[in-house]
């Protein structure tokens, strides 16, 4: 990434102030965790006072019908002597809509509307609920009222005799209206919220905006808060869309069995600090501008020019301006010093110029002698391997013309194996010299290998009928010595395959692999698809030639061989990574299994 000297220092004044940042805000982020809990505790402690209030209210309804129950009238069931009673205790009332005694069938003995008087009332909920409570209030649903149409919030109280059986039931209503103005009467903050619902969820006082939400369901997603265990608080995004923190007190944690949540707008709650924090980082920002003018006057002054004259020096220099100097001195600063250190530097390069080009001349001339000699050298290794093939080319016509003399069948097969061996040692050389002709130190195993299977195909494999495959690992290296006894096994192995393996078939195909066996040693291996070794009755006689070469080959390597089959003919070799070949040749070993097989059948 490329930066200028004045971007450098302006990221070092921004690395100053970034420790301020993160203070600042670290203490952003433990301010609004400290009002985000204080809100939670607020919210909540607002549901609950209004649980409180409700809890008041259904108290005092309590209180009245009970006082209600116990009056003479009411409990003779005396229709116009209840009639008067309640007429007389309505206009203290002035929360509730009606007072009504309904008798066991539901029907109304007496109200304090005469209206009432004769409706039946046991299609409520709350009546079969009175009844079949003992001695307690039940508050009711949200109904609305079938006489008036009035929204109301019913409350019921079984009446009964000295032996607790019931005779009746006395019903009252708050009006929710009456309810509502209540609540407008709390002054809310600011966007703030405050909801009553009865058991099922439904709202029964609102605010804000009543008219929008009294008598329906709150939301399926707000329900858990109804049913919750316990009162809580959360955020959540009211059903007019403002986002608020909203404390509630379930239906199961309220006396009064009503759902109670109070809410206070988010905006309103962190605006404080909102604004605080856009003055902080109008005030950040501020300084940062601040410092990085201050940052850029400072290094221009103390930085870019002492800088742009070094830099001119080595632009003088480069030009060829051997004396260039910058003329600074080390006590003035830390960047004259630097100055001082090039001058002091460019009088050291001048007076080792000329001993340098000295040396240079001299490493040229030594460059040139060696690649003299190393183009000599590679032409007497081209002349020397030419001249080895030569020799080899004049043996195989000798042993061919001595063939052509000799008329006994057994002379002619020897001297034709004879001549095969030789061509095969051709063959190996000349892949030897093609791979190490530019490294004698070490040669590349699969590369070898690889070159050699092909020489070995286009020389004995009739057309396409035996197919030759390498396999091997890639990385593997040998010496010189292992590349010679190696590829002389593997010749012999491969060509005693495609001679014997495949008598009574047209195709055929001989695998060579080699591969790591473990650290310090490697395994060879050479196998055919073909008929696999003869049964021990039909193996003929033999020469015991062929296991001469395998073993005078494994001496060199240091290995040892094992040959499975069938089916096929598999030769298995391990031999160390690394033997010591100018030792003494190993005494020679037992054959292995298979051994003599391979040599009566070779």
């Amino acid at each position: 990434m490329h930066l200028s000297l004045a971007q450098r220092v302006a990221a070092i004044t921004l690395a100053a102030l970034v420790p301020i940042l993160v203070a600042l805000g670290y203490n952003e982020v433990a301010l609004r965790e400290s009002r985000w809990a204080e809100m939670r505790s607020l919210a909540r402690a607002m549901a609950e006072q209004a649980a409180l209030e409700m809890e008041r209210l259904a108290s005092g309804a309590d209180g009245i019908l009970h006082t209600v129950a116990a009056a003479s009238p009411v409990r003779r069931f005396d229709a116009e002597g209840c009639a008067d009673y309640l007429m007389r205790l309505k206009p203290d009332l002035p929360q509730f809509t009606r007072l009504a005694v309904l008798d066991l069938g539901g029907l109304a003995v007496c109200a304090s509307d005469p209206s009432v008087r004769g409706m039946d009332f046991s299609d409520r909920p709350y009546f079969a609920e009175a009844l079949a409570r003992s001695g307690e209030m039940v508050v009711g649903e949200y109904t609305v009222s079938r006489v008036t149409g009035a929204q109301v919030l019913p409350f019921a109280l079984a009446i009964r005799d000295d032996g607790g059986r019931p005779l009746g039931v006395v019903i009252t209503a708050m009006d929710l209206g009456w309810l509502g103005s209540t609540l407008r009467e709390r002054q809310l903050a600011r966007n703030g919220s405050l909801t009553i619902a009865d058991r099922n969820g439904v709202i029964v006082a609102r605010e804000p905006f009543p008219e929008r939400f009294v008598g329906t369901a709150i939301p399926d997603a707000f329900q858990p808060l109804v049913h919750a265990e316990e009162p809580g608080a959360l955020e959540v995004t009211s059903q007019d869309g403002t986002r608020r923190i909203l404390g509630y007190v379930p239906v199961g944690a309220s006396q009064s069995g009503l759902y109670v949540s109070a809410g206070i707008a988010r905006d309103e709650a962190f605006g404080p600090i909102d604004a605080a924090t856009r003055r902080t980082l109008v005030l950040v920002l501020a300084a940062a501008i601040l410092a990085g003018m201050l940052s850029w006057l400072l290094g221009e002054r103390l930085v870019r020019g002492p800088v742009a004259r070094i830099a001119a020096a080595l632009a003088a220099r480069r030009a060829g301006n051997e004396a260039a100097r910058t003329g600074m001195r080390p006590r003035d600063g830390d960047i004259e010093a630097l100055g001082a250190e090039f001058d002091s530097y460019m009088d050291e390069l001048n007076a080792s110029r000329s001993e340098r080009d000295r040396a240079e001349t001299e490493l040229r001339a030594t460059v040139a002698e060696k690649d003299r000699l190393a183009e000599r050298n590679e032409l007497l290794a081209r002349e020397m391997s030419h001249r080895v093939m030569n020799s080899f080319q004049l043996m195989e016509s000798l042993f061919a013309l001595q063939t052509r003399r000799v008329t006994d069948p057994a002379a002619r097969q020897v001297i034709a194996e004879a001549q095969e061996r030789l061509r095969s040692m051709s063959l190996v050389h000349r892949q030897l010299f093609r791979i190490t002709r530019d490294d004698m130190s070490d040669l590349d195993a699969g590369s070898y290998l690889r070159g050699l299977a092909r020489e070995l195909g286009t020389a004995f494999a009739a057309s396409d009928a035996v197919r030759i495959e390498v396999e091997a690992e890639d990385g593997l290296t040998l010496s010189p010595g292992q590349g010679v006894a190696l590829g002389l096994l593997v010749t012999e192995l491969v060509l005693n395959a495609t001679k014997h393996a495949f008598r009574r078939r047209d195709r055929g195909t001989v695998r060579v692999g080699l591969g790591r066996l473990d650290a310090s040693s490697f395994r060879l291996t050479v196998e055919d698809d073909g008929t696999g070794l003869p049964p021990i009755g039909d193996r003929g006689p033999s020469t015991g030639v062929g296991m001469r070469l395998l073993e005078g080959f494994l001496r060199q390597l240091g290995g040892t061989l094992s040959i499975e089959g069938p089916p096929g003919t598999r030769f298995v070799v391990l031999f160390p990574a690394r033997p010591d070949l100018g030792s003494p040749a190993a005494p020679a070993r037992s054959p292995a299994p298979g051994m003599e097989a391979f040599a009566r059948q070779n």
